[in-house]
């Protein structure tokens, strides 16, 4: 049967015969099926090799993460370890001689796991034993330097022990020990089998069948093995042939997916991820085939396939010639109707049609195809997106109905057969103020997103939220944030504590980190000084948002900040600044910044204290403006108005005498008193004595003598000058004026030269005469009477002229030996200061002034501080003729600021101290907490309660300006939460003569009171309303005092199976804090407790008591 015989063979025919001529069938359906066929294969082959590609993928993917869990588990149990290791040996209670002791706090650690702890000392011989003696003097194997862990003191390690073949693995930290007791450095070690450490938790991680696990040392050695095998701890892992594992090559990275050959010319691929803080190795082996087979695998159908399918499709299209025709042609037209949206039309066609539907069908498919593949490859990253994310994902309907749930959902939330198709309201009902909840209803209803954290009442969860509406529903992102919860809950009160502590500080204080500079907190002081909340800049660029400027109103930058430059330089620094507090006032502070450090050495922040001085600057501005008036009102008078020192140099004149003479500037220019270069040489003399005369007296001066003029010439002023003086009557300053009375004295002097020429000469040579022997005589007696040494050089400085008496006061020397030998003066100077001090002498003087400070060596070998003022003396020409000066003995002055400095360090040690018994405080009260029911709310009574009680004794401390306290008033303070009401007074007694106790003792006495109170109110006699307490106290012989504490009608006492912090502060920590001497017993009697504490105080009278005696 041809083509001839179809349906349709019978349509019009057109073309040339050849075109005309219709091909077999069985032909056209060879060459199509032929044709449709190989796509399809090569789409098979392309999709099979991807998803070969994908699996493998996966397969690298999952055995890296197995890698990564094992390393997790032996880093968590390796923590646990040290953890244990830290806690026992770094309580100030463990004693490792004590071997009851040492059993009972070993014990207490059982829940880290099964092990055996021993102490051994620097020869690694076992001093002590958490199994019993057995293993005494035992010697234990040394780790390599490869064992340390984070390259600090701990190590941990495989060893072998001396009583069995098998492998251990050791855990080891120092301790503190006694040289007396044996070599050191001892340490504590934790021993315990690997198999039994890690087996439970490593075969819990599930691993393809075929792969094995290990975990490896440094050295190669097999710490641990999966499936377990005991035979493998501890061999080398390149021994093990069996095994398909080789060591990973050296690098930084911390995992990594390798290719290894490895013996009998097999190949392995191995994940690996290093152990933080260890040279161990965590490693997954994989066989190659596993991994290379995918892609073979994957071929093999195709190729098999092919070989079927290809015969076969030959013999149906041969067969379809004969069979299929009319159905094929009935098939083209309904795709053609269905292409154009018609009915499928049934047409009888020949070989034309038939290339039609093989078009049609060919594009149909194609199309379907893609779609199809698209589809699948779009739901295939979806649904690994969905499993692999960290977060919840949750899909709802719009009726708040669950539609899916992803695994990490599941986990959170329960299984999915049981919430699918449930409302989520339904299935977790939450109260109505619940932010979940809220946020769920608002983004349901108003169809926007919403993120939100808040508690899963039903799952105990804090969970973080994202709601992000659709057309379908609702979805929902969701991840646990529970520990983050926490970390921030437990940051914060320890922020509090530290808060608490500096609030009580006189001083405004301000805590920063390095290198930020971000602040974290600051005191209540420092909010009361700046009258507004404390600023916490988050870094040292914000600090100049502080309203800090420089006295010449500059605005502080951030960089000039003392706080910055302590953590720029590590170095101290402080400035007085100018501050806008927050109420609108300004005030001074002085800034004082500390760098501080970690435990390495490293900076780790900066501490910064404020202190206000508005009093201190307010008299100083005070003084300014009085003088600020002075020389305003002197700037008004007509007169020439000058003020001097009161050793008469001349430091104001107001313009007058510039508009007078010419003179602006210069050494001695600008001085309208006698000694200036304007004075008429002829009255330089006279008027210059009674100017000296004045100065040494404290009398008012009045002179008469000329001034030159601008023009050249000469006038005459009447000068008179008041010293200003203090309440004491020292003075201070002269005030002085010049009047112009030129007119009056010419007509005075032209009357007395006609009468009195003759006279007046010859009483003018006399008056001279007086007035140079009177100056002489002032002079001396001003240089004898200051305190000062006055001296006189020549203009070399290398040759004294005149010392005044003072010097042999100062530097223990006769001013005759200066005078005579001009050397001795910096032979005197300290060696360390002499350079300088001779630089400084001998070189030019800035500005013609010389100012030096310096330490001289008195022959009686005392030390003193000196500052040394010179300047040159001019001659009549303004030349230097001499150099002359004075020098002051400042021994008092650097006296003080050493004495501040020793206070502001007195200051820092004794908060240093207070952090660190608070701080041993906090550890002892949670060390006690850890075993109780309610282990948080029992260490924050406990923690508190103490913290009250070291307050106490702190504010009795500081009423007494730390010099100590009475036996009374510290028992007073200790035992004040106890005392009784009026209506029962009895119940408790303090009776006692007096006694004076020194600081660290009444502290160290107030905590333990406050501890024997506490036991007393909980298991003792005040726990009863009949019971009764009493504290008395009294003098024994060498100066002893016996303290007694006894309860009476409480219930019956027995000894303690443990000892507490209570037992352990009383016996250890009390007689370190009273002194050598002091004992502490406790006796636990039918009738109540007692305890007697002998200690020595430091006298029976306060300090100014014992003065006044």
């Amino acid at each position: 049967m041809d083509g001839s015989s179809l349906p349709g063979a019978e349509l019009p025919q057109t073309g040339t015969k050849s075109e005309r001529k219709a091909r077999p069938m069985r032909v056209h359906l060879a060459i199509f099926a032929l044709c449709a066929l190989l796509p399809a294969w090569i789409l098979a082959g392309v999709t099979l090799l991807r998803l070969a590609q994908t699996d493998r993928a996966n397969l690298v993917r999952e055995a890296r993460t197995n890698a990564n869990a094992i390393a997790y588990v032996a880093e968590r149990e390796l923590a646990s370890l040290r953890s244990g290791l830290l806690a026992l040996g770094g309580g100030t209670g463990f004693d490792i001689r004590e071997l009851e002791s040492f059993a009972e706090q070993v014990a207490g650690l059982r829940r880290i796991g099964r092990f055996e702890v021993l102490v051994i000392d620097g020869e690694r011989r076992v001093r002590n034993s958490s199994g019993g003696p057995n293993r005494a003097g035992a010697i234990i194997p040394s780790l390599g330097e490869g064992a340390r862990l984070d390259g600090g003191p701990m190590a941990a390690g495989l060893v072998k022990l001396p009583d069995t073949d098998q492998y251990r693995l050791i855990v080891e930290a120092p301790v503190a020990s006694d040289p007396a007791e044996g070599p050191g450095p001892w340490s504590l070690v934790f021993v315990t089998e690997p198999i039994a450490l890690w087996s439970a938790a490593i075969e819990t991680i599930p691993l393809t069948r075929g792969w094995h696990s290990a975990i490896i040392d440094g050295n190669d050695a097999i710490l641990a093995h999966a499936p377990m095998s005991p035979n493998t701890i501890g061999t080398s892992l390149r021994a093990q042939t069996s095994h398909l594992f080789r060591t990973p090559e050296s690098s930084s990275a911390t995992s990594g997916w390798q290719r290894n050959p490895i013996k009998n010319g097999e190949v392995v691929y191995t994940a690996w991820h290093r152990i933080e803080g260890t040279r161990w190795v965590a490693l997954v082996g994989v066989p190659a085939d596993q991994v290379d087979g995918m892609l073979r695998n994957a071929l093999v159908p195709i190729l098999i396939g092919g070989a079927l399918v290809l015969p076969l499709t030959i013999f149906l299209a041969w067969w379809g010639g004969r069979h299929l025709i009319r159905p094929l042609s009935a098939l083209s037209a309904a795709a053609s109707a269905i292409a154009r949206g018609e009915s499928p039309p049934v047409v009888n066609s020949g070989v034309r049609e038939l290339d039609v539907l093989a078009a049609s069908l060919a594009a149909a498919a194609d199309e379907r195809r893609a779609r199809e593949t698209e589809r699948l490859l779009l739901a295939t990253r979806l649904e690994n997106v969905l499993d692999s994310t960290a977060d919840g994902v949750v899909m709802l309907d719009t009726e708040g109905r669950f539609t899916f749930m992803n695994p990490r959902a599941e986990e959170l939330l329960g299984r999915a057969d049981k919430l699918m198709g449930r409302d989520i309201v339904e299935a977790f009902p939450m109260s109505p103020d619940n932010p979940l909840r809220a946020a769920l209803l608002s983004a349901l209803l108003d169809r926007r997103k919403r993120s939100v954290s808040g508690l899963h009442p039903n799952r105990a969860l804090w969970l973080a939220a994202d709601y992000y509406p659709s057309p379908e529903g609702l979805t929902i992102f969701f991840r646990d944030v529970s520990a983050a919860k926490a970390a921030e809950a437990a940051m914060r009160q320890g922020e509090m504590r530290l808060k608490a502590v500096l609030d009580s500080l006189p001083v405004g204080v301000l805590l920063a980190e390095a290198p930020s500079g971000r602040i974290l907190l600051g005191n209540r002081r420092m909010e009361e000084i700046t009258r507004h909340p404390l600023i916490l800049s988050p870094d040292m660029a914000h600090y100049g948002e502080w309203a800090l400027s420089h006295a010449d109103g500059r605005p502080v930058t951030p960089q000039e900040n003392p706080l910055s430059r302590v953590l720029a330089t590590g170095a101290s620094a402080a400035g007085d600044f100018r501050y806008r507090r927050g109420d609108g006032t300004a005030t001074w502070i002085r800034l004082v910044g500390a760098p501080t450090f970690d435990a390495g050495g490293r900076l780790s922040g900066a501490v910064l204290a404020c202190t206000e001085i508005a009093e201190e600057r307010r008299a100083a501005e005070a003084l300014r403006a009085s003088e600020q008036r002075f020389r305003t009102l002197a700037a008004a008078v007509p007169q020439i108005v000058w003020s001097a020192l009161p050793d008469g140099v001349v430091d104001y004149v107001n313009p007058r005498f510039a508009e007078f003479t010419g003179l602006t500037g210069g050494a001695g220019q600008v001085d309208p008193s006698p000694g200036g270069t304007a004075c008429h040489p002829q009255d330089v003399e006279g008027a210059l004595s009674a100017w000296h005369y004045a100065l040494e007296n404290g009398e008012p001066f009045a002179a008469e003598y000329r001034l030159r003029a601008a023009d050249g010439g000469w006038r005459w002023f009447t000068a008179r000058a008041l010293p200003v003086t203090t309440e004491h009557g020292r003075i201070t300053r002269w005030i002085g004026a010049a009047t112009d009375v030129t007119d009056l004295i010419t007509a005075r002097v032209a009357l007395e030269n006609q009468v009195l020429a003759e006279a007046a000469a010859r009483q003018a040579a006399v008056a001279a005469a007086e007035a140079l022997a009177a100056s002489e005589e002032r002079f001396r007696r001003f240089a004898e009477a200051s305190p000062d040494v006055m001296w006189i050089a020549d203009t070399s400085g290398e040759q004294m002229e005149y010392i005044s008496p003072a010097f042999e006061r100062i530097w223990g020397e006769s001013s005759d030996a200066l005078l005579m030998d001009g050397a001795l003066w910096g032979a005197r100077i300290h060696p360390d200061d002499r350079a300088a001090a001779m630089a400084a002498w001998k070189g030019e003087w800035p500005n013609g002034r010389l100012l030096s400070e310096y330490r001289i060596a008195r022959g009686d070998g005392a030390e003193r501080w000196v500052r040394v003022l010179g300047f040159p003396i001019l001659d009549s020409t303004g030349q230097p003729a001499r150099r002359g000066g004075f020098v002051r003995d400042i021994t008092a002055e650097k006296a003080a600021d050493e004495r501040q400095a020793l206070l502001i360090g007195e200051l820092n040690h004794r908060v240093k101290n207070t952090l660190a018994t608070v701080h041993s405080l906090a550890l002892q009260t949670a060390r006690a907490a850890g075993t109780a029911p309610l282990p948080l709310d029992r260490f924050l009574s406990d923690f508190q309660a103490r913290l009250l009680a070291l307050s106490r004794g702190h504010d009795l401390l500081t009423a007494r300006t730390w010099h100590g306290a009475t036996m009374m008033e510290v028992a007073r303070a200790a035992l004040l939460p106890w005392q009784p009401a009026e209506s029962d007074v009895g119940r408790l007694t303090i009776e006692g003569p007096r006694a004076w106790l020194a600081p660290k003792q009444a502290l160290g006495l107030s905590l333990a009171l406050h501890e024997l109170a506490t036991n007393a109110a909980k298991h003792g006699a005040i726990s009863r309303p009949e019971g009764k307490l009493l504290l008395e106290w009294e003098w024994e012989e060498d100066q002893v005092v016996r303290l007694h504490w006894r309860e009476r009608g409480g219930p019956p006492t027995k000894a303690p199976t443990r000892r507490g912090f209570g037992t352990r502060l009383l016996e250890r920590g009390l007689p370190a804090e009273l002194g050598p001497g002091s004992s502490v017993s406790l006796r636990y009697l039918p009738e109540g407790f007692e305890a007697v504490i002998r200690f020595r105080p430091i006298g029976r009278m306060t300090p100014r008591e014992g003065m006044n005696e």
